[in-house]
């Protein structure tokens, strides 16, 4: 098998164990199920075998058109963007073992499993109200 330059270590995962099971923010996947492949080997671990949380956003928006005369008319905007005001997090960190392990005596990091931001391009709730006068 070739290896490109995305290959690297991969852990083992200890039979039995969920690494998902009860994800929260805090540990969005269990470290504990992961355990440091032996030196020369390569883990069990598959590719994609994680999932981070899901993006969901719901935009709105309402016009109301208002005749004046025939020739002149008005339009009333209300738009509503993340109108459930739904928090989108980040991935979780997933760099289980501090760069100096050694097979056997590797030292989980502190930030394995946990989220500690939001996506940049999804934003809390906004509203935008506007009128247009169309002639």
């Amino acid at each position: 098998m070739a290896c490109n330059s995305t290959c690297g270590p991969r852990p083992n995962i200890i039979a039995g164990c969920n690494p998902q099971a009860n994800s929260t923010v805090a540990q969005w996947f269990n470290p504990a199920c992961f355990a440091l492949e032996p030196v020369g080997t390569l883990g069990n671990e598959g590719r994609n075998i994680l999932t981070g949380p899901n993006l969901r956003q719901l935009d709105m928006s309402l016009t109301k058109d208002t005749n004046i005369t025939e020739a002149y008319s008005v339009q009333f905007r209300a738009e509503v963007f993340n109108i459930l005001n739904r928090a989108n997090f980040g991935l979780p960190g997933f760099s289980l073992y501090s760069a100096g392990a050694v097979a056997g005596t590797g030292v989980l990091t502190q930030s394995a499993g946990q989220i500690t931001s939001t996506i940049p391009s999804s934003t809390s709730r906004q509203i935008q109200l506007g009128v247009k006068f169309i002639f």
